[in-house]
């Protein structure tokens, strides 16, 4: 298992207690009040927050570029998905 950061930024000091007391070794977890309809819909929500794009600037190598539409040209996709494929992949690993 890996290291995991430590988190310090807070929203306020009632998300600082609940981090705290979740990542200490006495937390149990309570029962789940969730309905499985309420539960669906949370997920629905996140995903959807991980869905999202967000339009950035980067600079990049102009051969790196070049070979980008060489091979976006092959692959028969758009420049922009080839490197949202190849940013997905490299984060996912």
């Amino acid at each position: 298992m890996g290291n995991k950061p430590e988190v310090t930024i807070f929203a306020d000091k009632e998300e600082e207690e609940l981090y705290r007391r979740i990542e200490s070794d006495e937390f149990v977890p309570g029962p789940s009040h969730l309905t499985p309809e309420r539960k669906a819909e949370l997920m629905q929500a996140a995903q959807a927050t991980f869905d999202e794009s967000t339009q950035i600037t980067i600079d990049i190598r102009f051969g790196d570029l070049l070979e980008l539409r060489a091979r976006a040209e092959r692959e028969g996709v758009s420049e922009q998905e080839l490197i949202n494929a190849i940013l997905h992949k490299a984060v996912s690993e």
